[in-house]
This record gives structure tokens, sequence and C-alpha cells, in this order.
């Protein structure tokens, strides 16, 4: 198992897919499948008309380097989204942002 991120710009009109572990680049077809779900929902449930928004996928983010961590990881990376003035990096972090134990 394995997580991703789909992060929902209203503004920009974006649905971006985010894989932090380039060995899972596999399941993006699975990605746009839930991308054209979550729009599809929005439409019908009049959420907002998501049927033009642009799928993307992230290419410039950080790693994870390891087969263990990925949910920690993913959370991480969640979490500075979540925070304002990210910026233009802001699916980039730093190894040591996502450190959770000491060993």
């Amino acid at each position: 198992m394995h997580w991703h991120l789909l992060v929902l710009k209203v503004v920009e009109k974006k649905i971006e897919w985010c894989n932090l572990m380039p060995e899972a680049r596999s399941a993006r077809p699975y990605a746009v499948d839930v991308a054209s779900a979550l729009k599809e929902e929005m439409v019908l449930w009049g959420f907002l008309d998501a049927t033009d928004y642009e799928f993307v996928t992230v290419e410039d983010h950080s790693q994870q380097n390891t087969g263990y961590d990925c949910g920690i990881f993913m959370v991480k990376c969640m979490d500075l989204l979540s925070r304002d003035g990210h910026g233009d990096d802001e699916y980039v972090m730093d190894v040591n942002d996502h450190v959770y134990r000491d060993s």
C-alpha cells in the first residue's frame, strides 16, 4: 500500500496529483480516475463546476527515500501545504522536516 495526494486548487482550476515515491508512478491512471470521480461528484452535489479542471502531475517535489514511512511523509506534506505562505516550493521539504522518530 502507498499513499498519494490529490490537491484541489479552486482558484487555479486544477487537481494536482502528488506521489512522493517515484517507484509508484504506475498508479497515475488510478489517480486520474479518482480525480474524474471527484469532479463528477462536485458537479452532482452542486459544490462547484469542476468539469474544466485540469489534472496535473506534480513532478517537482520531495521524494520519499524509504519504503515504510509514506503515510507519515504524506501527512507532513499535507501539513506544509495547509500553512499559509508556503510559496513556490509548496511540495518541497527538507529531509529533516518529516522526521518523526529518533532512529
